[in-house]
């Protein structure tokens, strides 16, 4: 994986798009600091909220980390098992948030 094409595709989506770090810090759910950590590549980017990027601006996450050059998923189903990974992940993560919340609620209790 390359941080630096990542971190670079990344920042340049999220001004071609309109958003600022405000906007992909609530999407996200996290601080605008996380946001202005990861792109001055104080913190590195974590899968999940890499595979959640990716869903928002619509391209594939082997495009995000620099695998492949073209942005877009190929309508003919070339990215098809990307765009599958990328939702396997994506449920994941929200699977691993769920269970994070649950213990973080736990833990409050006791």
């Amino acid at each position: 994986m390359n941080y630096d094409v990542m971190n670079k595709r990344l920042i340049e989506l999220r001004k071609k798009t309109g958003r600022t770090q405000q906007d992909i810090a609530d999407y996200l759910g996290v601080g605008v600091g996380t946001i202005s950590s990861y792109e001055k590549q104080r913190t590195k980017w974590g899968i999940c909220e890499v595979s959640l990027l990716a869903e928002l601006y619509d391209v594939s996450i082997d495009y995000l980390v620099g695998r492949i050059e073209y942005s877009s998923l190929n309508p003919q189903g070339e990215l098809s098992m990307v765009y599958r990974e990328n939702e396997r992940l994506m449920k994941e993560c929200t699977s691993l948030k769920n269970k994070i919340s649950l213990i973080s609620h736990i833990l409050d209790l006791g």
